[in-house]
């Protein structure tokens, strides 16, 4: 909230900060008083955000670095970048700012399940399937981590447990538009694996020759 207050240090009638702080419950009550480059930093972070918030990504990016290069824990600023070049393509860097999300708040729930994402895109579902799951341990009902998760699981081969995460995406919304065709892939996938994993033998026929058979 610190970044907050600075702001409207500077501009007490910024509009943006005062909304922040009635959201984190800040109000306008005495805080420490923090360093300039702080406040131009925070001051860097609104106005990127507002750049953010009319999808003007290259100038919000370029206030985003801005208020990193002048505070580089200000968590906001990596979030709201890793959004930008994540809507971008920019999936490498996203995700390195996502991660310096986790660094400094390892329970955040919208930073695993983005980096989760992100590393899907990229080809990664190991580790995709690694942050959904901790999206889903700070959250169980987080309808998008699961059905996300279930995508991930299927890429890695891991039919049946897609399949439970599924179905719970369809028990928090029975009206999921695609939920429905994934679980019946998974589970097609899923019996496609137990029939290949049954035993072959050979069993003599009545006439004296063999055939083969699933036992």
């Amino acid at each position: 909230m610190a970044q907050y207050r600075a702001v409207l240090k500077l501009d007490s009638g910024h509009a943006s900060a005062r909304q922040a702080l009635a959201v984190l419950g800040g109000g306008d009550g005495p805080a420490a008083e923090p360093g300039a480059s702080t406040s131009e930093a925070a001051a860097a972070f609104l106005r990127g955000r507002e750049h953010f918030n009319r999808r003007r990504f290259p100038e919000a990016m370029a206030q985003f670095r801005q208020a990193l290069e002048l505070d580089p824990d200000q968590v906001e600023a990596h979030y709201y970048l890793a959004l930008a070049l994540t809507l971008r393509g920019e999936l490498d860097p996203a995700a390195d700012h996502y991660r310096e999300v986790l660094l400094r708040r390892p329970d955040s729930i919208d930073a695993h399940y983005n980096l989760g994402v992100v590393q899907l895109r990229q080809g990664k579902p190991d580790g995709a399937v690694q942050h959904f799951e901790q999206a889903l341990r700070l959250n169980p009902e987080h309808l998008d981590a699961h059905y996300a998760l279930g995508s991930a699981l299927l890429k890695t081969g891991q039919a049946h447990a897609a399949v439970s995460h599924f179905e719970e995406a369809l028990r928090i919304n029975p009206s999921h538009p695609s939920a429905p065709a994934q679980l019946e892939h998974a589970r097609a996938a899923e019996n496609e694996r137990r029939a290949r994993a049954k035993p072959l033998i050979l069993r003599r026929r009545d006439d004296g020759d063999y055939e083969v058979v699933i036992q």
